[in-house]
């Protein structure tokens, strides 16, 4: 027998915009070997608009509005196609792939000793799939053998599927439905189905049927969530007859609440950036009054489930973006009407059309907070052993905010400031610092070790480290060490060329697409100098010819080709540009040309249906943004300068919200003359990378100092069991019976963490686990150091006032450092007298250090670190440290940490010349001696640690 195959291509309207500008479809469909399929039906989904394909399997539907679709095609024993496509500026031309489906070739079987129960079953299907209100001969399904039911006989619950497009007769309202089923299902007295529907309209037999369709017509339409919907859209709820109330709660329906859309419907109706389609933002459920003169009061209610998007006709993107209830959830299919019926004579819509809303996706990395930061204080160069003295200040804002100016960050509260190593990529301090309202101050002393060499202020905020650390405070400057005089070269020395910097417009370079790229050219000082250079190939063919300018700057223009490597070369220096791309997309931005205009061009070699979008800002708040499709290999965007001043960030972004390119501008919409020596210094800007956002937002903001830590059993093996973990912080300077405790409170399981502390400097904190051991987490993970040619810049001292000036700095280092160091041997050092009567086996102490000075100091490891410094050197590893006759060891000694109070401590004893035999082979031995009855304490017990809080200036 032969199968008869019928093939339904179904386009899925994301909106219906009837008498706005009209696009057209053309299309083919095809098998997998590029057979064309003929006959073909071919239309918009839900419409009565549609066509058929030809013999060569080519169509055409016409009167298309702009916007998003989903294009599908579907066919009895294929696979169902579906591209998503969208049609802005022009008409489209798509094909269509069908793949067989062997599941459903087989012919339909018979049903036969289950008819009974089937068609019982089937009616109920019937009912609530078609509704119950219209008689039964006007509105029925055709073809009922296709449907396939599934039923509970226990709880009366049941699904459905078709193995063909379901067609129905609705001699109600006119027309002939075909829906390709794509699950039914009723549960818990709930209805859900959902499908693709295409109507044709039927022939009236005679004027008296034609007009009782067009009044059922009106019925159906009328108190409908889509007339509903376009009545709030065209701002005619009262008009309609719709009255509509916010509820307090999901089943409060109480009609006293205030009217919400007496005030400006704009305030929830916001235009996307596709024409046509708007965006309707709830929060609570509705209530929705519908009554006429016809009808008494009809209740509905809407609950938003996700985002609400509505076309200019009243029709949902996606019906599942709400739940319907009341009278307008009775509605059933029967009572559907296709969406290009309009009862409405105009079409308008009273939103602006120049300002669309961003694509969701978009619009959420918008919406994402962001912190800024400021620091000032810092000086070009400094003398080892200077205090480096900072005024930091922190500023929040977001893309999607309207203030004018930002404002200081309310978002976090630690600040996190380091001060790094370039040469060596090294943290040398981190500094955590308390913000307060958004502002706070550092002073730091620098050591006096620290080698001549280039070194770095780095500051940020945890929240800070979800986006590109090019948003994170950097300044780099000089630090000249105490022996700068011996280290300095010769004043001879001459200025060479050394580094070369490579900034490209937009970012990256594409094949066979031109680009603007702006050099930097620098000494080996790191100072900009001015040099001739030639743009080379792979073949050493001279390209440019040209120098830099006395700021050691130049721009050119590059073509570049696929696997062709492009140098440039200066004297006998070679630098190679970065390789381009074969596919991609290239941003230029030309705001000199015209006092008038900001000329914009998008070049491409990926041409693609997909769009675009195009966003200004300035101080991170929006000034512009258009959606194009990329379907052009050159696209030139015009946008009026008198919207633009200052610096403006320009962003070039895909359909997913990830950037493509980035370029920065300075816009004087008064300049009259061309200057395009500022052009090349805003290219050399670092790029801002805005929209590289980690999608989980991993590091939090933190409103307070955050302690993590693991918990495992005395044997080592994780816990399993959650329990309650108490944390008590207390002051180091003194003992616990002594002063107030602080406890905190978490429960735990393997790991733990207290969040939001607040105390300054070094406390004690002490974990009451019970059967359980702590492992507090003291390694930082910092954000990756990433460094540029470290190259110090003698020159800042080539001149005879500077190295006066550095000499003088010096002195004043090293009187303070004396000053300093005099006042704590004066504290803590007392020289003994040969018959002290400390003498252990008869050998006197060389030191003695008193219990009333050790109680003054702030921890025994301040106390130690001033005795075992100096000595380390001397001593070496003969150098010996014992808590009365405990000997600690070397790496004890090396990280001195003890949790010793200072004042149990009896004195401190070194040995130094002559060595008390019971302290071993030591050539020097510091003995502390404890208070006769102190508790004896284990040097680092595992429950007790020493933690950092904010820094205390």
């Amino acid at each position: 027998m032969a199968k008869y195959l019928y093939l339904f291509v179904f386009i899925i309207l994301a909106f219906i915009a009837i008498g706005q500008q009209k696009m057209s479809i053309k299309g083919k469909v095809l098998e997998n070997n590029n057979s064309p399929i003929p006959f073909v039906n071919v239309f918009l989904e839900s419409t009565t608009i549609g066509t058929q394909t030809n013999q060569d399997g080519t169509f055409i539907i016409k009167n298309i509005p702009m916007g998003s679709y989903r294009l599908v095609a579907s066919m009895i024993g294929y696979k169902s196609a579906i591209q998503n496509i969208e049609i802005l500026d022009k008409s489209l031309e798509v094909q269509i792939f069908l793949e067989e489906d062997s599941k459903v070739l087989n012919e339909v079987f018979v049903v036969g000793s289950r008819e009974k129960v089937w068609e019982k079953q089937f009616k109920e299907f019937e009912s609530e799939f078609l509704g119950n209100d219209f008689n039964k001969k006007d509105v029925k399904i055709l073809n009922k053998e296709v449907i396939d039911i599934n039923y509970n006989n226990e709880t009366g619950e049941f699904s459905a599927h078709a193995n063909q497009p379901i067609v129905i007769e609705n001699l109600k309202l006119g027309y002939k439905q075909t829906y390709v089923l794509d699950g039914f299902e009723k549960k818990l007295n709930r209805i859900s189905y959902k499908g693709l529907s295409r109507y044709e309209s039927i022939e009236a037999q005679n004027n008296k049927q034609k007009a009782r369709w067009e009044e059922n017509r009106i019925i159906a339409y009328k108190g409908s969530i889509r007339h509903f919907l376009k009545s709030l859209l065209n701002n005619r709820l009262k008009e309609e007859g719709f009255k509509a109330y916010f509820l307090n709660s999901d089943s409060t329906k109480s009609t006293n609440s205030p009217l919400y859309f007496d005030y400006n419907p704009q305030e929830i109706i916001k235009p996307t950036s596709i024409p046509n389609l708007y965006s309707l933002t709830i929060l609570k459920p509705m209530v929705i009054l519908y009554e006429n003169e016809q009808l008494s009061a009809q209740f509905s209610e809407i609950k938003p489930l996700s985002e609400i998007l509505i076309s200019s006709e009243g029709n949902l993107l996606d019906p599942y973006s709400v739940e319907i209830n009341g009278k307008m959830g009775e509605k059933r299919l029967a009572n559907l009407l296709p969406l290009d019926f309009d009862l409405f004579e105009d079409n308008k819509i009273t939103f602006p059309q120049n300002s669309p809303q961003l694509p969701q996706q978009i619009q959420a990395i918008l919406e994402i907070p962001r912190e800024k930061i400021n620091i000032k204080g810092i000086q070009p160069y400094y003398l080892a052993g200077e205090t480096i003295r900072l005024k930091t200040f922190v500023t929040e804002s977001s893309l999607s905010q309207n203030t004018k100016e930002n404002v200081p960050s309310q978002l976090s509260i630690p600040l996190y400031v380091e001060f790094i190593d370039l040469k060596e990529k090294k943290i040398l301090n981190r500094f955590t610092l308390k913000l307060k309202d958004g502002k706070v101050d550092l002073a730091f002393p620098t050591s006096l070790e620290l080698p001549s060499g280039n070194y770095q202020i780095r500051a940020y905020t945890n929240w800070m480290r979800n986006f590109s650390d090019n948003a994170f405070f950097k300044q780099d400057f000089t630090v000249f060490s105490q022996n700068f005089k011996r280290e300095m070269p010769h004043v001879s020395s001459k200025s060479v060329f050394d580094t070369l910097i490579v900034h490209i417009e937009g970012g990256y370079l594409v094949d066979r697409l031109k680009s603007k790229v702006a050099i930097e050219t620098l000494n080996n000082w790191g100072e900009k100098i001015s040099v001739p250079f030639s743009l080379l190939n792979s073949h050493n063919d001279t390209l440019t010819n040209t120098q830099t300018d006395n700021e050691g700057m130049a721009v050119f223009d590059i073509l570049p080709k696929g696997g062709e490597v492009y140098r440039i070369n200066s004297g006998n220096k070679d630098f190679t540009l970065p390789s381009s791309r074969p596919k991609g997309t290239v941003l230029a931005v030309d705001h000199l040309s015209s006092n008038n205009l900001l000329s914009v061009f998008i070049q491409t070699n990926e041409i693609s249906n997909d769009t675009i979008t195009l966003l200004l800002t300035k101080d991170n708040h929006i000034v512009y943004l258009e959606r194009f499709q990329n379907n052009k290999p050159t696209l030139l965007i015009n946008i009026p300068k008198n919207i633009l001043f200052g610096e403006i960030n320009c962003y070039l972004i895909d359909k997913n919200g990830n950037q493509i390119s980035e370029r920065i501008i300075d816009v004087n919409p008064n300049e009259i003359t061309i200057d395009l020596n500022k052009d090349k210094i805003v290219l050399t800007k670092p790029l801002s990378h805005f929209f590289n956002v980690d999608p989980l937002l991993k590091y939090s903001v933190e409103k307070g100092l955050n302690l993590r830590g693991q918990i495992v059993g005395l044997d080592g093996k994780e816990n399993n069991k959650e329990f309650k973990l108490s944390m008590v912080l207390t002051n180091i300077r003194n003992d616990t019976t002594e002063q107030n405790t602080k406890p905190f409170f978490t429960k735990a399981k393997k790991q733990f963490v207290f969040q939001n502390i607040d105390f300054f400097g070094k406390m004690r904190a002490t974990f009451i686990a019970p059967d359980n051991k702590v492992i507090l987490d003291t390694l930082t993970a910092t954000p990756p150091i990433s460094t540029s040619k470290s190259t110090v810049n003698w020159s800042l001292l080539d001149k005879t006032e500077s190295l006066a000036e550095l000499e003088n700095r010096k002195n004043r280092i090293i009187l303070e450092r004396i000053r300093k160091e005099n006042t704590v041997l004066e504290e803590v050092v007392i020289q003994t007298k040969k018959s002290d009567p400390n003498a252990i086996n008869g050998i006197s102490p060389s030191i003695l250090i008193g219990e009333n000075r050790i109680i003054n100091q702030p921890t025994m490891s301040n106390v130690l670190n001033t005795l075992i410094l100096p000595r380390k050197n001397r001593f070496g590893p003969g150098l010996k440290v014992f808590i009365d006759n405990q000997e600690l060891r070397q790496d004890e000694i090396d990280n001195i940490d003890l949790e010793i109070n200072p004042s149990i401590v009896e004195k401190i004893l070194i040995f130094e010349d002559a060595i008390p035999s019971n302290y071993g082979r030591a050539t020097c031995a510091i003995v502390i001696k404890l208070r006769r009855g102190a508790l004896r304490v284990n040097v680092k017990p595992n429950e007790t640690f020493i933690v950092e809080g904010y820094f205390f200036n």
